[in-house]
C-alpha cells in the first residue's frame, strides 16, 4: 500500500458517518447591501471591556437561536433572559468561557465534551444532556441533531428544526468538507439560516486540505529519520485539537507517542481505544512527543532536546495552524533551523478555508447567513457581508 493510500485510509477511518418565506428580523444579518448595523449588535467577548465588574455582559444576538429557548456557546453572560438550555459546541476556551463548577443551568453537548467539562471544569453531571451524532432529540419543542464538525474531538455542528419547520444550522467551529454535503439531515430540505464560523472568511486564507498537510508532514518525518534515526519528533497541540497530526505520523511510521499527564487526562475523555494503543507512559519509549503549542519555539525546544541528549540527536517540530498559511501552497513551506532543532510552521487548520466556506454556503443556499467570528469590527463585518452576499445571489 502506498503512503498516499495509507493517508487516505487514515482519514476515511477517522471520519464520522452519519422554499419557506422567512420574515426579516432585526436580530439577524440579512445578506443585503442595504442593511446597516451598529457595533453593539455584534459585540464579541474580547472586543469590549466592561466599565465595571458589576455590569452584566450583553449576550450577542448570534449566540441565541431565534424563536427558541436556546443559546450556543454563551456561558459568560450569566443567566440569559428567555434561555433555558445552553448548548456547548466543543471544548475550546473561547466557547466554554464562563462555564465553571458553579454554573447551574441545563447544558447540551456531545458525549466527549460532556466528559471534558466534568473532568476539567468540575461541571455537575446532573446538568448535562448529551446527544450522540445523527440521533435527533426533541428539546423544548425543537428537533435537535448533532453532526461532526471536523474540528476537534467532540466538536459538533447543530441543526435546529423549529415547530414552524424553519431549519437553522449553527456550525460552531468547523472545517467544511464534501462529506457534509452528503448528510441526509442537512440536504433533505432547505436550510433557512446558517450561523457560520467565519474565522478564515478572507480570500487570502486558501490553505491546503488536512490530508495534503498530513502527507507533507509524514514525508518530512520520513526524510529526517532516514538521515538521522535518532530524531525526536515534536508536535504542537492545544489542550483539545490537532490530534490527527500526531496520530497520523504514529500510525503511518509505526512510532509510539508520549503526551504529558495533563494531555493524557484530556485524551482519556475521548475514550478512543485506537488512539490509546499509540500512547506509551514513558517518554523514553516514544519517538513522538506532544507539547503545547506555546512550547514550539527554539529556546524551549533546545532545552527540551538538551535534557534528552542521551537518546536523541536532532529534534524536528511541527506547529500546525491555519495562521501559518502563506497563500503559496504546501510546497512553499520552509523550515527554520537553529543548531539541532528544526521547526516547520505548517498550514494545518481545523477551521474552514475561504474556498471551503464558499462551497459550503453555495451548496446549502441558505436564505440568511449570520457570521459568528471576527464580527466586532465594522469593516470586517461589511467585507464578510459582501463576500457572503455574492455566494448566495441567484
Amino acid at each position: 500500500m502506498s503512503k498516499q493510500t495509507k493517508i487516505t485510509a487514515f482519514f476515511k477511518a477517522k471520519s464520522v458517518e452519519t422554499n419557506e418565506t422567512i420574515t426579516k428580523s432585526e436580530d439577524v444579518i440579512v445578506v443585503s447591501e442595504k442593511r446597516m448595523f451598529t457595533d453593539d449588535d455584534f459585540v464579541e467577548e474580547t472586543s469590549k471591556k466592561q466599565k465595571s465588574n458589576s455590569v452584566k455582559k450583553k449576550c450577542p444576538f448570534y449566540k441565541k437561536i431565534p424563536d427558541t429557548s436556546f443559546a450556543v456557546d454563551a456561558f459568560s453572560y450569566g443567566q440569559i433572559d428567555g434561555v433555558k438550555y445552553y448548548f456547548l459546541t466543543h471544548f475550546h476556551s473561547d466557547h466554554y468561557n464562563g462555564l465553571t463548577k458553579n454554573f447551574n443551568q441545563p447544558i447540551v453537548c456531545s458525549p466527549i465534551t460532556g466528559r471534558l467539562i466534568v473532568s476539567q471544569l468540575g461541571v455537575k453531571q446532573s446538568l448535562i444532556t448529551v446527544l450522540k451524532l445523527h440521533e435527533p432529540r426533541m428539546i423544548d419543542g425543537v428537533e435537535v441533531v448533532f453532526m461532526d464538525a471536523n474540528h476537534c474531538p467532540g466538536a459538533v455542528i447543530i441543526l435546529f428544526t423549529l415547530p414552524s419547520s424553519k431549519r437553522i444550522l449553527h456550525t460552531g467551529d468547523f472545517r467544511a468538507n464534501a462529506e457534509m454535503e452528503t448528510i441526509s439531515f442537512l440536504n433533505k430540505r432547505p436550510i433557512n439560516e446558517i450561523y457560520l464560523d467565519t474565522t478564515y472568511c478572507d480570500p487570502s486564507y486558501s490553505f491546503p486540505t488536512q490530508e495534503e498537510t498530513i502527507s507533507f508532514i509524514v514525508s518530512i518525518c520520513e526524510d529526517f529519520i532516514k538521515k538521522e534515526p535518532k530524531t525526536l519528533i515534536v508536535c504542537g497541540t492545544y489542550s483539545v485539537g490537532k490530534e490527527k497530526v500526531f496520530t497520523a505520523i504514529s500510525r503511518l511510521l509505526n512510532l509510539n507517542v508520549w503526551v504529558s499527564p495533563y494531555k493524557r487526562q484530556i485524551l482519556n475523555c475521548y475514550q478512543d481505544k485506537e488512539l490509546n494503543t499509540l500512547l506509551v507512559n514513558s517518554e523514553q519509549n516514544a519517538q513522538i512527543h506532544v507539547l503545547s503549542m506555546d512550547k514550539i519555539n527554539f529556546k524551549s525546544l533546545k532545552d527540551y532536546l538538551q535534557n534528552r541528549d542521551s537518546k536523541f540527536k536532532r529534534l524536528l517540530a511541527f506547529k500546525p495552524t491555519g495562521w501559518e498559511e502563506s497563500g503559496e501552497g504546501i510546497s512553499s513551506v520552509k523550515p527554520k533551523t537553529s543548531g539541532r532543532v528544526t521547526i516547520y510552521g505548517v498550514p494545518y487548520s481545523e477551521h474552514s478555508s475561504f474556498n471551503e466556506l464558499k462551497r459550503f454556503v453555495r451548496f446549502f443556499k441558505p436564505a440568511k447567513v449570520i457570521p459568528t467570528v471576527n464580527v466586532g469590527n465594522s469593516n470586517k463585518r461589511k467585507n464578510m457581508q459582501n463576500l457572503i452576499n455574492s455566494w448566495i445571489k441567484p
